[in-house]
């Protein structure tokens, strides 16, 4: 009996792994969210982006910050690096806590599917974990940890429109993912869970209390010391404004125009991002002057009369 319990055993993993290998699976890249279009200047600084459906801006592993990807993996799926797609120590506390204290069960390849090939899915739950767990598994048989990761980072929703941790980190600091240091990164990290709950808006609590969280599984998890983590969560941060006035307006308009013409089969089409040769910061500098030159004739004016 033991015998036959081990072959059958035996003939499932071998089925699984011949799924996971062979069947049909659209690449993970043609999946991905598509929201509105964004222009930028010529450091990449956000001009104006599409507010109402977000923006993107897919960057590769090696332009995020090492710590950014950590508190990431701390806060979602510390057991990333070793499962195959399912973490069975999850799955056996989410089972066991099930009814009295429910326990997040799906791993960064779980959500990956999740996001990407069951967005809409409204069947029976056990049914919808099941996709999950086998597009999981396909995933990890087809795609490194490291190309899942960045997948997951380019694609996952920050709040804000932000969709991928470039947005994010440009829509609520000014940076690039790359710039994004301990305290940044922790804060972004506890973002994914619940973005319109935990995003900053008058009440910083939430967010702050979700980087806490973060910090704490990074020490756990041997990624920084308790004493980094006390600096990062009395570190200071600014988060820049939920709305902020488009920059060069005109000159925006001007730089769709030209795209328009230039390729018109590109015209209307979503998820576009627009580099173009202005400097932002330049450009906010002559526009102050300007003003600062105007209220002086505007002064002088009203002396003379």
């Amino acid at each position: 009996t033991l015998g036959k319990l081990v072959f059958f055993i035996g003939l499932a993993v071998l089925a699984l792994v011949a799924f996971a290998h062979w069947a049909p699976l659209e690449a993970p890249e043609t999946k991905g969210a598509v929201p509105g279009t964004v222009v930028l200047d010529v450091k990449g600084n956000v001009l104006e982006r599409d507010a109402r459906e977000g923006f993107r801006i897919p960057v590769t592993l090696d332009a995020i910050a090492p710590r950014m990807v950590q508190a990431t993996i701390s806060a979602e799926d510390r057991r990333f690096w070793q499962h195959p797609g399912v973490d069975p120590i999850a799955v056996g506390r989410a089972v066991l806590n099930f009814g009295t204290r429910p326990s997040g069960a799906s791993t960064i390849t779980q959500q990956l599917a999740r996001r990407l090939y069951l967005n809409g899915d409204e069947g029976p739950l056990l049914v919808r974990k099941l996709r999950e767990a086998f597009i999981a598994f396909q995933l990890e048989a087809r795609r490194s940890k490291r190309e899942i990761v960045e997948l997951y980072l380019n694609d996952v929703y920050y709040g804000r429109g932000a969709y991928g941790i470039e947005s994010a980190a440009r829509v609520y600091f000014g940076i690039s993912a790359g710039n994004l240091d301990l305290a940044h990164a922790s804060y972004l990290a506890g973002l994914p869970q619940r973005p319109s709950a935990h995003a900053p808006a008058i009440d910083e609590t939430p967010a702050r209390a979700r980087q806490a969280y973060v910090l704490g599984r990074m020490v756990e998890d041997g990624w920084i010391s308790r004493t980094e983590a006390e600096a990062a969560a009395a570190q200071p941060i600014r988060v820049l404004p939920a709305v902020q006035s488009p920059i060069a307006h005109q000159f925006v308009s001007y730089a769709l125009a030209e795209v328009a013409r230039a390729q018109p089969d590109l015209a209307g089409r979503r998820g576009l991002i627009v580099e173009t040769t202005l400097d932002s910061g330049l450009q906010l500098e002559a526009e102050r002057l300007v003003a600062l030159h105007l209220d002086g004739l505007a002064d002088r004016n009203v002396t003379n009369a």
